[in-house]
């Protein structure tokens, strides 16, 4: 052997009658795998393959663990000292106590890189066997839910607010990942998602295949849609909603508008989270599932300067630990969604925002409102000219029409 790649060959079919020999075309099996063609939700599944060249021709890749490999697709087969090693990073990252044994023998940055290794979707370990393995080590059938909720809680909000593992029609998780999406997208309330169960079907074709009226209907929206600084020229101000991802709304009123939006701590580790989520949403079924894929999409829409970063940070709306607003603003751009850009579900507030823009008695109003009172000084400078200009018209009416002499007037 050359040691050369060797490529699978599939036969396409015969020649026609007038040449001789058959046609064969070279085509990779490792291109598109069975992995790729049929996902669930059921099961421990990849990343497409699609996705995964994309970024290495980009020469990143948010889905390859830098550190510690805990899933079967990276190992030849799972044990418990796999399963044992990822909870004891639980408990250090739960904890929070610097991890102590870690850092003292791999450094602050390797173990670092170990607790973002946890929440890849290829690296990932079934919560069934977790709970298990805690349950033996601990001797104690609450603290392997207790475990699971502080880890969870410390990685999205930092404190133990989370007190039950989050449900998906009434079942638990599937892996850490999967609990880790359910808490983005119902925050720290204990609701039980209610997304429809997803039936086998062709990767490609769910991704490509969109009603042709629902196109126009993305077309209409997308295009018109503005950031959040034209909205509040417009009369549209943003306020927080909650920590949970579904939880936008907008309301209209008859001067003004209000958009909320969720409560979003961006860190170093925020393009690779997401985008092992949004991927594990995609195995997931419908549009439905895809709720962070559509919060990122609408932020992404509203977020285009790094003007619109610094008025949602002034409107605790974003959190970051990156040092300026043109940081923040590289890293929502270059969350990977997949190729898919539209949000349906929030076509209705887009929609509503749309509406409310439309309307030229509220625009004109907002923006008389935007101009003049944004500021003191604004304000200062306006009562300022209506009094000259109140002057002015006085002085130019006494002017026009003089006062009689006092000689002239009639005693009588």
């Amino acid at each position: 052997m050359d040691g050369s790649p060797t490529h699978n060959i599939r036969e396409i079919g015969e020649a026609p009658s007038s040449v001789s020999q058959e046609i064969k075309i070279p085509v990779r099996e490792d291109v598109f795998s069975k992995e790729d063609q049929f996902v669930d939700e059921n099961r421990m599944n990849r990343v497409p393959h699609y996705l995964r060249f994309r970024k290495l021709q980009e020469e990143k890749d948010y889905y390859a663990p830098k550190m510690v490999s805990f899933g079967p697709y990276h190992l030849a087969y799972l044990n418990s000292l796999h399963t044992c090693f990822l909870i004891y990073l639980m408990e250090e990252y739960a904890d929070y106590l610097g991890f102590t044994l870690l850092t003292q023998y791999l450094g602050f940055s390797a173990a670092a890189w170990a607790i973002r290794d946890i929440y890849l979707l290829e690296n990932q370990i079934p919560l069934g066997l977790i709970k298990i393995l805690i349950n033996l080590i601990n001797k104690d059938e609450e603290e392997e839910s207790t475990l699971i909720c502080n880890f969870l809680s410390q990685f999205v909000f930092g404190d133990r607010r989370l007190k039950s593992i989050p449900l998906k029609r009434n079942k638990e998780p599937l892996h850490l990942l999967d609990a880790l999406r359910l808490v983005l997208v119902n925050g720290s309330n204990n609701v039980t998602e209610t997304v429809q169960p997803f039936s086998k079907c062709i990767w490609l074709h769910q991704w490509l295949c969109t009603r042709k009226q629902d196109q126009i209907e993305i077309g209409n929206v997308s295009s018109q849609f503005r950031s959040v600084t034209d909205l509040k020229a417009k009369g549209i101000y943003v306020k927080p909603s909650s920590h949970c991802l579904k939880d936008i709304n907008f309301e209209s009123y008859t001067f003004s508008g209000r958009l909320q939006l969720p409560i979003w701590h961006l860190r170093s580790d925020t393009k690779r989270l997401l985008s092992n989520v949004i991927v594990h949403e995609f195995s997931m079924g419908g549009t439905e599932a895809m709720v962070t894929l559509h919060y990122i999409n609408f932020l992404k829409s509203l977020v285009v300067r790094a003007e619109d970063v610094r008025y949602l940070r002034e409107k605790k709306i974003i959190f970051s630990t990156y040092e300026t607003d043109e940081q923040v603003l590289k890293v929502i751009k270059e969350i990977d969604n997949g190729g898919l850009h539209n949000a349906p579900p929030l076509y209705d507030i887009q929609k509503k925002i749309e509406d409310h823009c439309s309307s030229k008695a509220r625009t004109w109003i907002a923006e008389f409102i935007d101009t003049y009172f944004r500021s003191p000084w604004t304000l200062i400078a306006l009562i300022t000219a209506i009094f000259l200009l109140c002057l002015t018209v006085i002085q130019t009416y006494y002017t026009m029409h003089p006062a009689s002499p006092a000689s002239e007037r009639s005693p009588y």
